[in-house]
């Protein structure tokens, strides 16, 4: 595995770190725009080098379709132990009307088996076409994080890699870590309002506060 590593730069180990870590996929538009950014031709210069990683066998690169993603300036909801019970039928009429834009063609990188074994996190999950757009949405929140917010993203453990402990059947997408207190992070697809109450009957259980993006 130690062969793996070797001749990367750092920005090379970050896009890795990021995708068998943090999120299950990026499109090579976020990785342009994130790591490439500065330069005069960041898509080209992404593509190069996520082929060279792929052809060392730590990501693939893959076409799919998938929803235009909604703006991430603020969560649709936030909740601390002691506020009132949000309006969660509202919430899901909104999530339900913000996932109505047409599909369009992205190219997304998620890492491999390999990857994951030696970054011990994941990788090698084929990604399911119904979890495209939302899984994509979650890495741009993160991203969001990493460039607004970067305490909160070196914290972030996502839903692969967290031990959902007391949350009675419940599992966020990701949680970060502020101070003492845990925080737990969903980025909603089209959620029905049973879902909506069942997160937050399971947040008010647990006196765990939460941010629905």
């Amino acid at each position: 595995m130690a062969k793996l590593g070797e001749s990367l730069a750092g920005r090379d180990l970050e896009i890795l770190e990021v995708l068998s870590r943090r999120v299950r996929m990026l499109s090579l538009d976020q990785v342009a725009r994130t790591w490439w950014g500065s330069t005069r031709n960041a898509t080209t210069n992404a593509t190069r080098r996520l082929a060279v990683l792929e052809r060392r066998g730590l990501l693939r690169r893959m076409p799919a379709m998938v929803h235009e993603l909604p703006g991430l300036e603020e969560p649709l909801l936030t909740w601390r132990p002691g506020d009132r019970t949000p309006d969660l039928p509202a919430i899901a009429y909104r999530l339900e009307r913000r996932w109505s834009s047409p599909l369009r063609p992205f190219v997304l990188v998620a890492a491999t088996r390999e990857l994951g074994s030696w970054l011990g996190g994941g990788g090698g999950r084929k990604p399911r076409e119904s979890e495209l757009s939302h899984d994509l949405g979650l890495a741009a929140l993160f991203l969001r994080f990493r460039g607004q917010e970067p305490r909160r993203a070196a914290s972030w453990v996502p839903e692969d890699l967290f031990d959902p402990g007391d949350l009675e059947g419940f599992v966020p997408d990701a949680v970060v870590r502020e101070e003492d207190r845990l925080t737990l992070i969903e980025f909603a697809g089209t959620y029905k309002k049973e879902r909506l109450q069942k997160l937050h009957a399971s947040c008010e259980r647990t006196s765990l506060p939460y941010e629905l993006w």
